[in-house]
């Protein structure tokens, strides 16, 4: 005799159709008396990489393991930091980093200190014009020259150090995102000069530097440092009245890369 669930059919024992109440739907057929979705094959064949889903192939999902941790998403089996935006949105001149408007320039970039220029084995002395390569960029020097006066107080390291002609001469930076300059200011004396920095129009920003009459080699007090305040330094003005003696040195350049 056949078993549950089974009857006999021309001797044969075959298994029992149960019906399914209600109907199934389109897209479904009744199997064992439980409507089930009906498999869609994809034409043509899914790619490799791909799965069919209902007819359609789409690209496989990579898991990633280790599971990612707090913070990180899986991306096509690598984790990846989680992009948090800014609500509400962010005003011009500002950047959305992590969550938080930042002023432009001042997020998501990397700083980086240049090797400091001492006149002494990177700018050709006693040439005026000069330039200097540096950081992928140029330093252009002119209306003074980088020399040896003999007066150890111009100097933050010897031998030489620039000195500006009288009138007005400038530094220049090209192809550097200069966001602050650090550098050695001193003249003998009693007439210094005056230094600004300036951003691509001409414009100066923060307040200008006047040069000091250092009391001995490498002062304290002739050491100073200009920062753009997000805003690039793309030159230097120095006004050096007549007779006098003036000198630049160790200059430094922080740009952003």
């Amino acid at each position: 005799e056949c078993a549950d669930g089974e009857t006999c059919v021309d001797g044969v024992c075959e298994t029992d159709v149960v019906a399914c109440d209600p109907e199934c739907a389109d897209g479904e057929t009744c199997v064992d008396g439980v409507c089930e979705t009906d498999v869609v094959a994809c034409d043509p064949e899914c790619a490799e990489g791909e799965s069919c889903v209902d007819g359609v192939c789409e690209t496989d999902v990579v898991a990633c393991d280790p599971e990612c941790a707090e913070g990180e998403s899986c991306v096509d089996g690598v984790c990846e930091t989680d992009v948090v935006a800014c609500d509400p949105a962010c005003a011009e001149g500002e950047t959305c980093v992590d969550g938080a408007c930042t002023p432009e320039g001042d997020g998501g970039e990397t700083e980086t200190v240049l090797d400091t220029i001492n006149f002494d084995n990177d700018v050709t002395t006693d040439e005026d014009p000069t330039s200097l390569a540096i950081g992928g960029g140029l330093v252009d020097f002119s209306n003074g020259v980088a020399e040896t006066r003999g007066i150890l107080a111009l100097y933050g390291s010897v031998p030489n150090s620039w000195m500006p002609n009288a009138g007005s001469s400038s530094i220049v930076f090209t192809d550097l995102d200069v966001r602050s300059i650090s550098f050695y200011f001193a003249h003998s004396g009693d007439t210094g000069a005056t230094l600004s920095a300036l951003d691509a129009d001409g414009a100066q920003i923060g307040d200008s530097v006047e040069s000091v009459a250092a009391a001995s080699f490498n002062d304290p007090a002739a050491s100073f440092t200009i920062d753009g305040g997000g805003t690039p330094i793309a030159s230097v003005s120095i006004e050096t009245p007549d007779g006098a003696v003036v000198a630049l040195d160790d200059l430094s350049l922080t740009v952003v890369e």
